[in-house]
């Protein structure tokens, strides 16, 4: 499979996809110009790191390196917070730090950063349409919702000044994709991963949203939205 064909309909489209529902009803919040830059970005940067974790993999021996848990926890923690930092990185920029839409910043950022994953996940996979096709398909799509949540995060660490602590936090959340990618020959992988991540990037949607309304903007619009009712 070429990677146009795996990149379109397993990371691009599915990532815009992703990224209209979560700016919904930000109008305003955010500069389009600023959306399409980070998720530009993005996938410049999620290549390279990408092509970063893949070349240290390939100096393993894999065999060994899958019956060892010890081994594959580290290399999770690691690879996630390498992952997350080079985000804090784009994020922290002069130009998003003062910006109020830098958490929606960080959801374009994230998307695009984990659009090239479906093209690695394909590699050797004929058909979309395969087992191994749709296992990859859902997984691919499970890292676009985890790495558009762990964004999130890293961007509401540099809206309240805490980046270490939101540095972390978006770490631990996108600690399990790894060893979901590391047990893909695992039928119950894909459906884990796709409830893990589904799950975080609800929450994730409805913890930030006061970082980025404003807990007063918020609050106003619950009493609208509750007058409407009568």
């Amino acid at each position: 499979m070429d990677i146009n064909s795996a990149l379109l309909p397993i990371g691009i489209i599915p990532a815009l996809f992703i990224l209209y529902i979560t700016l919904e009803g930000y109008e305003g919040k955010f500069k389009e110009h600023y959306i399409f830059l980070t998720f530009i970005g993005g996938i410049a940067m999620g290549t390279l790191v990408y092509f970063i974790e893949l070349w240290f993999l390939s100096a393993l021996n894999y065999g060994v390196f899958i019956q060892a848990i010890d081994a594959i926890l580290l290399v999770s923690i690691i690879f996630s917070f390498f992952e997350n930092l080079s985000k804090l990185v784009v994020l922290n920029l002069p130009k998003f730090q003062k910006e109020e839409g830098v958490i929606l910043y960080g959801s374009s950022l994230g998307l695009g950063f984990a659009s090239p994953a479906g093209v690695i996940l394909l590699r050797g996979i004929p058909s979309l349409f395969s087992p191994e096709g749709a296992y990859a398909t859902v997984i691919a799509v499970s890292i676009l919702f985890l790495s558009c949540s762990t964004a999130m995060w890293v961007g509401t660490g540099i809206k309240m000044g805490q980046k270490t602590r939101y540095l972390i936090i978006a770490s631990l959340a996108g600690l399990p994709a790894w060893p979901f990618l590391f047990f893909r020959s695992s039928p119950y992988s894909a459906i884990s991963a796709a409830v893990y991540s589904i799950f975080i990037y609800m929450y994730t949607r409805k913890a930030v949203k006061p970082y980025i309304m404003g807990r007063k903007a918020l609050k106003d619009a619950r009493i609208k939205k509750r007058l409407r009712k009568f």
